[in-house]
């Protein structure tokens, strides 16, 4: 092969070479590196231009040497595949850092954007990192948190010391319960998700995860748990019965004096509806529809069936219990058995019908002038007032000896009125008399 022909072809490669290193400053970022590298590649070319010039000349005062031509050519070869064949090595590593950097910002945006608390610490508890809602959960500056250990945070130190001992012995904690301390000295309950943090020898370098703040959350369970202990208070304690309904007006609850009131134990009640101890379903309907639109019932009076087949009376006062979006998901009831008071309101009744026909009869016996219209009229009246089959009206004589009959209402009516009865001795002393009827 010519000389020349050597000369020109390792130019050529020692160019494409420097270009090709110079494209590497933009792959891996590392300007001045292959800046020098492309230049030494530019220096060698030049050398070859001049060897080449002196050739194309004629000037064979220094003739170049053909083998070693043949090995600078080999060497430019070398030196073009070698960087040509870098490059996607180059080129690779580079799109892996721009994941890697992409990955990290990602990481650092869900790290700072983050409404709960993110920590990073040490085996021994330094705090390594925290996002933007660690700073406002404590109150703490980043430079004051930096230079604080999370021993200093906690309000009990065993419960760092139980922490440490469930994430090492599982590799993990979830929604532990503890109590930090702000700056300002207040506490706030939160619960801690952390996994550990390992080197590449797998040896426990420290923790990191997520504290959330639930003061408010626990307080309004608390104040919801004392809420609940007191109507449960009150629902079971209560002497009135109180039930409570689903939608369909099933049976869902039933205090003691709910179960006392209708005999059934609560098994046997929670398996049961509202119809089947209404004694009168239909009576109640309306008044069931009410509450199931939203109304309230007040003081209605209507009947039950208890277990053993009696009918009591109970006064009703129900409202509709709603669900979280406020539509009526069932209904409260709370009865009071007035089953005794409407008897005596009955016997009130009977007493006041009882007085109204004495007055009658008084004035009766005040406005008639016939003796026997006045006795038939009050034995009438005994009749209803005792509730009795008959009644007679029985005069005695001067000598107090015998009862005639004046009048006689009822079975045997006849036969009473054609009897004269005999006394016995001493009526005026011991009211005693003998008769054949009882």
């Amino acid at each position: 092969m010519d000389t020349k022909i050597i000369l020109l072809i390792s130019i050529i490669l020692q160019l494409g070479a420097a270009l090709l290193a110079l494209r590497l400053i933009r792959v891996t970022g590392r300007r001045i590196s292959w800046a020098l590298i492309a230049f030494a590649i530019l220096l060698m070319a030049v050398r070859r231009s001049i060897t080449f010039y002196r050739v194309m000349a004629g000037d064979m005062a220094l003739p170049p040497d053909f083998l070693a031509e043949i090995v600078a050519l080999l060497i430019s070869i070398l030196m073009v595949v070698g960087i040509a064949w870098i490059s996607p090595f180059f080129l690779s590593i580079k799109k892996s850092r721009e994941l890697i950097e992409k990955s990290e910002e990602k990481y650092r945006t869900l790290f700072e954007d983050s409404k709960d608390s993110i920590f990073i610490s040490s085996l021994e508890g330094s705090i390594i990192d925290f996002n933007k809602a660690a700073e406002e959960m404590l109150g703490y500056s980043r430079e004051e948190l930096l230079s604080m250990s999370m021993n200093d945070l906690y309000v009990r130190r065993k419960d760092r010391l139980q922490f440490r001992k469930i994430i090492e012995s599982q590799g993990y904690v979830k929604d532990y319960e503890l109590q930090l301390r702000k700056k300002d000295g207040s506490v706030i309950d939160c619960l801690d998700s952390a996994t550990i943090r390992r080197d590449m020898e797998r040896n426990i370098i420290g923790y990191q995860g997520i504290i959330r703040n639930i003061t408010k959350q626990k307080r309004a369970n608390d104040i919801l748990k004392l809420s609940e202990e007191k109507f449960h208070g009150i629902f079971d304690e209560s002497i009135a019965a109180i039930y409570l309904f689903d939608a369909q007006k099933n049976f869902m609850d039933s205090n003691q004096a709910g179960l006392d009131l209708l005999g059934y134990s609560k098994e046997e009640l929670l398996k049961m509806s509202i119809h089947q101890v209404d004694a009168d379903p239909e009576a109640v309907l309306p008044e069931h529809q009410e509450l199931l639109t939203g109304n309230r019932i007040i003081n209605f009076e209507h009947k039950l069936k208890k277990k053993n087949g009696s009918i009591i009376t109970v006064l009703n006062n129900s409202r509709p219990i709603h669900d979280e979006k406020g539509n009526v998901s069932g209904m409260q009831s709370t009865l009071i058995d007035i089953t005794q008071r409407k008897q005596a309101e009955v016997r009130e009744n009977v007493h006041k019908h009882r007085i109204i026909a004495l007055n009658e009869a008084s004035r009766t016996l005040v406005g008639t002038l016939k003796f026997q219209d006045v006795a038939n009229k009050c034995a009438a009246i005994a009749r209803e007032l005792v509730d009795v089959d008959g009644a007679s009206i029985f005069l005695l004589n001067n000598e107090r000896t015998h009862l005639s009959p004046i009048v006689s209402k009822g079975p045997y009516s006849d036969e009473v009125m054609s009897m004269t009865l005999k006394l016995g001795e001493g009526i005026g002393n011991s009211g005693n008399i003998r008769t054949p009827f009882r």
